[in-house]
């Protein structure tokens, strides 16, 4: 990490940031809510580390293309909304119309929806009719200066965090 310019998606306040900074990442935090950013002022304060703060909408961010080397954001369970959308799609287009044999032919096929269907090809009219996969994706390829996308990977309490390398 150490030299390397990293740019968390929605920093909240900015605890990725903060420990990605301790270890020598050139890093910025994006987010949309000045509350959130001025939590984060405090929080890196306390932290005496030096990362850039920026308010900004996902949609357009403030950055030239290819600016940094790792772009990355945490998607939090807990978020409400979203969580409570998404139930109602996966409940309308997927539970109430199966009946599955065990919990493992349930959890499998639960697995498929969201990361072969819901993530990766059913569209978004909030994402412009883009799936979620491509709109992050998109973004990433053009912010970052490195071309290889890794795949997800499962995070302690949050849902996905998408790395470039």
């Amino acid at each position: 990490m150490a030299g390397r310019d990293v740019l968390e998606f929605g920093c909240g306040g900015a605890q990725w940031s903060i420990s990605l900074a301790k270890r020598g990442a050139r890093c910025t935090g994006l987010d949309n809510s000045q509350r959130q950013l001025d939590h984060a002022r405090a929080t890196v304060s306390a932290a005496k580390v030096n990362l850039r703060l920026v308010h900004g909408a996902a949609e357009a961010p403030p950055f030239a293309d290819a600016c940094f080397d790792i772009v990355f954001w945490i998607t939090v369970r807990w978020d409400n909304a979203v969580v409570e959308s998404f139930n109602a799609t996966i409940k309308t287009e997927l539970i109430h119309r199966t009946k599955w044999n065990t919990r493992e032919e349930a959890r499998a096929a639960i697995y498929k929806y969201i990361e072969i269907w819901y993530n990766a090809k059913r569209l978004h009219s909030t994402l412009g009719y883009q799936s979620r996969l491509r709109r992050k994706s998109s973004w990433i390829m053009s912010a970052s200066r490195d071309p290889y996308l890794s795949t997800s990977f499962p995070v302690s309490n949050a849902d996905y965090c998408y790395c470039v390398r």
